[in-house]
């Protein structure tokens, strides 16, 4: 839903943070993302060569929202090149995309997709205390609905 729904788009709950070091085009980069259903909150961690630059945690989310977002019944991984759309306009600090000095045609090079599991212990860990706070000062409440 754009604009509102659950995440608040097309600002949403995420961070608008540049590529640490350099610019994400200046160079090959590693993009990981990370799903740790061993905390609570549980928690979605994006990171680029290894620094974190984005977390969601389930208490930020209602539980209906976060039971839709993790209950599927199987995930895809898109790599795109998009140019322009909502997500460019909002990470361009609300300038129309693609502009002027947007060149097509570039390609993207991808050296490998893995994907990793690791077992858990069935036992989940209290997440850190700022997962609470920020969900508390984003002043999002949680569905008490099963």
């Amino acid at each position: 839903m754009n604009p509102g729904g659950p995440c608040g788009e097309p600002i949403g709950i995420g961070a608008r943070l540049p590529c640490p070091h350099e610019a994400c085009t200046a160079g090959p980069h590693t993009f990981t993302f990370e799903w740790d259903r061993g905390e609570t909150p549980e928690r979605m961690r994006w990171f680029v060569d290894g620094q974190l630059i984005n977390q969601v945690a389930e208490n930020q989310l209602s539980a209906d929202t976060w039971r839709e977002l993790t209950q599927q019944r199987g995930y895809f991984l898109l790599l795109d090149v998009a140019m322009g759309g909502g997500f460019s306009f909002v990470m361009a600090g609300w300038k129309p995309t693609p502009t002027p000095d947007t060149e097509p045609g570039h390609s993207m090079q991808v050296d490998y997709v893995a994907v990793w599991t690791r077992p858990g212990t069935g036992k989940k860990q209290p997440g850190p205390p700022e997962m609470a706070a920020d969900a508390a000062k984003s002043g999002q409440k949680r569905s008490s609905k099963s």
